[in-house]
């Protein structure tokens, strides 16, 4: 089978779904191995800082998740910053690359399906020009353009539908980054003595609030 026979077979958007495969199957493959490097380190990265005792956040960390921790830490504003805001916006900074892969990803997933249908008409208006130009088609001048109407929504469903879960599984992989991320920048600065002050209520409170009871 030449590449001629398998772009007759094919047609146009056939070779548009095999390039949206492969840059699919490219990005899938280079952000999940990614992310499980990021894992790894942040593993290690963090037994060494946890046994390395306070003070240590406060070198500067290639993990793009110490990174973010070691950001917030080290701001001016540390003490009184709402850490979920704060992580998020660090986190969609730090793996901004991670989310226009994510989003190219979608992309395709959403783009599959539609070269598909557009293979499937381009195959059925190949069958009706054969079938307004002969009187009495022969079945294989027809079996040409039902075939590539046909495996064209089969390639675009095939292209589809695994780049939908690979979508869906990584950015489950990254929302798990982002927990761990809040949960390590707490507890850093509960280690470092930074933690929000909170308004004084009205009224007073404590000591002070019991004693204007009492008055």
């Amino acid at each position: 089978m030449t590449l001629a026979s398998v772009y007759a077979s094919i047609g146009q958007a056939g070779v548009a779904l095999i390039v949206l495969a492969l840059v699919g199957v490219y990005l899938v493959v280079r952000t999940y191995f990614y992310l499980r490097l990021v894992r790894k380190r942040f593993r290690l990265d963090y037994f060494r800082l946890e046994k390395a005792g306070a003070g240590a956040i406060y070198k500067i960390h290639d993990n793009p998740v110490l990174a973010i921790v070691h950001e917030i830490v080290t701001s001016p504003n540390a003490a009184t910053m709402d850490v979920k805001s704060e992580v998020s916006y660090r986190f969609h900074r730090n793996f901004e690359s991670i989310f226009r892969n994510l989003s190219w990803i979608r992309f395709i997933s959403v783009v599959a399906p539609l070269l598909g249908l557009l293979g499937t008409v381009l195959g059925m208006l190949t069958v009706f020009k054969v079938i307004s130009t002969n009187a009495a088609p022969d079945a294989t001048m027809l079996a040409a353009g039902i075939w590539e109407a046909l495996i064209t929504t089969v390639m675009g469903l095939t292209v589809a539908i695994p780049m939908l879960m690979f979508h869906y599984y990584l950015k489950l992989f990254l929302k798990g980054y982002y927990i761990q991320t809040v949960e390590c920048t707490t507890r850093i600065m509960a280690r470092e003595g930074l933690v929000k002050k909170r308004p004084a209520q009205a009224g007073g409170t404590g000591q002070g609030a019991r004693e204007a009871d009492n008055a």
